[in-house]
């Protein structure tokens, strides 16, 4: 059973709205639970981060964004 991730980016602010926090997250799809997560700017590099934070395990999932 190859497992599926969901990717996702959502944003927060801290005290003012012009200081966006984007929250990046990578689920299993199957078991709904948090695989890894980053936060920073809306960028490739912060994408790169998530991605080097999530499990070797799952480094060959199909993944959904």
């Amino acid at each position: 059973n190859i497992p599926v991730l969901e990717v996702d980016e959502l944003w927060s602010f801290v005290f003012r709205s012009k200081d966006k926090v984007w929250v990046w997250i990578a689920m299993n799809r199957e078991t709904r639970g948090i695989v890894a997560y980053a936060c920073g700017d809306r960028s490739e590099d912060t994408c790169r981060i998530l991605w080097d934070r999530v499990p070797s395990a799952y480094k060959e999932a199909i993944v959904f964004s």
